[in-house]
């Protein structure tokens, strides 16, 4: 991890780390732990590498994996499930990531500039629709957006989702028919 995330709550440092499971019917604890240097199990465990300890309920699968398997799912903009599945069984690890302190410690940086693009306003709107953070600031930066670059079918298409999300449905609406004239213009 290049940041400070969560695993199932629990504060995780920037690092490498090495997980380990031990099994068991109802729960798997889940052992991320700081040695990296060894391969299979250390030949001696020393619990001060442990950097974060999981107790993480079983779930059934439906269909059986064949192979040991460890996937990422579940992915959003601040979290995903770190999932380790064996034949009908499955844990699924929660880890958290500050995506939303960096999205908006940069899009202040970015909108505290000389230089804003259009590519800038639409991206701020974007995410503060996404999140669900300020939609009235998301009006703005689109329509500021759309001043910069009035043609690109995606921006007035977010115009349209963000005029819808606050309410003004005749603004949505104009901005969809605009939307989808650029977008048949554009060959989309």
């Amino acid at each position: 991890f290049s940041d400070v995330v969560e695993v199932e709550g629990k504060v995780l440092s920037p690092g490498q780390y090495r997980i380990y499971s031990k099994p068991g019917t109802e729960y798997w604890d889940v052992y991320f732990y700081s040695d990296t240097n060894n391969s299979g199990l250390p030949t001696e465990w020393d619990a001060n590498k442990i950097a974060a300890e999981v107790k993480v309920p079983v779930r059934t699968l439906f269909s059986p994996v064949e192979t040991f398997e460890i996937s990422i799912e579940d992915l959003t903009n601040n979290d995903a499930y770190l999932v380790m599945s064996w034949e009908n069984t499955a844990v699924d690890i929660l880890i958290a990531v500050p995506s939303k302190e960096k999205a908006m410690a940069s899009i202040e940086a970015t909108m505290s500039g000389d230089a804003i693009t259009a590519n800038d306003y639409f991206a701020a709107a974007s995410y503060f629709q996404d999140e669900n953070i300020d939609l009235n600031q998301a009006k703005v930066w689109i329509d500021k957006a759309l001043d910069m670059k009035p043609e690109p079918y995606w921006m007035l298409r977010r115009k349209a989702l963000i005029y819808a999300a606050i309410g003004d449905r005749e603004g949505a609406i104009a901005a969809a028919k605009l939307s989808m004239a650029a977008a048949e213009k554009a060959g989309n």
